[in-house]
């Protein structure tokens, strides 16, 4: 199954690529799809902006896009 990850971050892809390496997914950049795209992160929470970044993606395919959202919160 094709699984578009939702981020330009190398690093971020690297890391989705060692947890999923064990399931039959072939996991795809936005770079490999030829998608210039970074969505802005307009929500109130990691979870809003996760699903901001994923609904606007798969506007330019029709594969699974999965998307996150971490960060640091600091008081």
């Amino acid at each position: 199954m094709d699984v578009v990850i939702a981020t330009n971050n190398k690093d971020k892809v690297k890391e989705y690529k060692k947890i999923l390496k064990d399931f039959d997914i072939n996991l795809l950049t936005l770079s490999d799809l030829n998608i210039q795209c970074d969505p802005e992160e307009t929500g109130n929470s990691f979870k809003e902006n996760a699903l901001i970044k994923a609904q606007e993606i798969a506007k330019y395919t029709d594969k699974v896009v999965v998307a996150d959202d971490s960060g640091l919160v600091i008081d």
